[in-house]
């Protein structure tokens, strides 16, 4: 029963012996990794690994905030009836079964078949407890975000995270089929981390913490106009280098979320920044801020 389909091309087994991994395409080299998060469970559906002190209360929270913030943004549009959802670079699903528990047809996409794999395990399971209803309103299939092909097909496209980690001409490609595969008043909410500063990061992992204002003109450019954007999450850095012995929950917790990356984003504070390098061991510079960037599909005549 599971509803899927495999439109990616076939690509080569991960463990290729002698392949020097830096020399793949970078989009190769990230499918990859991903694959391996999955595949060793190292990759929950919200923060991947890293997380080591309150794990689960973290998660917690930032899930909560994430959900607020998106029932926000799009409070009009999941009152629309029929909805149809496109989940470009779903992951594990989180955010596709969120969108079909609230009644949207969702097609799902990940370039990762383990990932692709994975949701149909969760879907399977919906069905063999009962949840058919939410389970049939799913379709998975491997693809790559940024080659959506499905022309004024969609109410919204949504893209949690997945821009960070393509490269510019990606970025690029997807906003132009985004802006194709919508209908005439549909809008495209991402979620990606952003700096003041652009930092690139190379290797098993390439990442691209971009200026806001460089995806803004980005989806700009292909008839698409932000109307929102929104600061959902600062990820912590003290008080997850605090003692097992004083643990944080409920709103001390949330307080302390807070704090933390007040400390760590304000300009008359900026000098924390080669502490928390010290701490964490990453030289970004900053603290990546985790935002939400919602854009509306222009009118052909505007």
């Amino acid at each position: 029963m599971r509803r899927t389909e495999n439109t990616a091309p076939t690509v080569p087994p991960n463990n290729v012996s002698g392949l020097d991994e830096t020399a793949l395409p970078e989009a190769e080299r990230s499918r990859r990794f991903w694959d391996a998060q999955v595949r060793d469970r190292r990759y929950t559906s919200l923060d991947g690994p890293g997380m080591l002190l309150f794990d689960d209360r973290l998660v917690a929270l930032r899930r909560g905030r994430e959900e607020t913030t998106i029932q926000y943004l799009l409070d009009d549009v999941l009152r629309k009836t029929s909805l149809r959802v496109l989940d470009a670079g779903c992951g594990t699903g989180r955010w596709s079964f969120w969108f079909a528990r609230h009644g949207a047809q969702v097609t799902a996409i990940d370039f990762s078949q383990e990932m692709i794999d994975r949701c149909c395990e969760r879907q399977q399971g919906l069905w063999e407890s009962g949840e058919s209803g939410t389970a049939n309103l799913i379709t998975f299939r491997q693809q790559n975000a940024w080659q959506v092909d499905d022309d004024g097909e969609f109410d919204l496209i949504f893209c949690g995270g997945v821009l960070q980690c393509l490269d510019d001409i990606h970025v690029s490609e997807f906003a132009q089929r985004a802006s194709r595969a919508l209908q005439p008043d549909g809008v495209v909410l991402t979620r990606d981390s952003v700096l003041c500063r652009r930092f690139d990061q190379d290797g098993d992992y390439p990442v691209h913490y971009r200026r806001a204002a460089e995806y803004e003109s980005a989806f700009s450019a292909n008839g698409l106009t932000k109307v929102q954007d929104v600061g959902a999450w600062i990820h912590p850095q003290f008080i997850t280098k605090l003692p097992g012995w004083f643990p944080l929950s409920g709103r001390p917790l949330a307080f302390a979320v807070d704090v933390d990356g007040w400390l760590l984003t304000h300009a008359p504070l900026r000098w924390l920044l080669p502490l928390y390098q010290r701490l964490t061991g990453r030289g970004i510079g900053a603290v990546p801020d985790h935002r939400f960037f919602l854009y509306r599909r222009r009118s052909q005549d505007a």
